[in-house]
């Protein structure tokens, strides 16, 4: 579970997951972004929208506050295992 506070937005293979409450003008954006780049960091107010691509996963979490570099590597190392995972279970 994420800090309290924070939405996010969850795609496994081109379907979406989850979404808690991120807009989908915000989402569209950030995701045209995310085809040039692998993640993202970007203030905004007073917190913050942080976004990871790894293999068929994205993840965009958004938050009127900072968000902790922990949870940030936190959800990096949770992909790279998702995908080495998919990956060997498809093998």
């Amino acid at each position: 579970m994420l800090q309290y506070g924070i939405d996010y937005f969850i795609i496994e293979n081109g379907e979406t997951v989850i979404n808690t409450g991120i807009s989908s003008f915000t989402l569209q954006t950030t995701i045209q972004k995310l085809k040039k780049m692998d993640s993202l960091d970007l203030p905004i107010k007073h917190g913050e929208l942080f976004a990871i691509k790894k293999g068929y996963y994205i993840v965009i979490a958004q938050s009127e506050q900072k968000i902790d570099s922990l949870i940030k590597k936190v959800l990096y190392m949770r992909l790279l295992w998702l995908e080495e995972k998919m990956f060997f279970s498809s093998g």
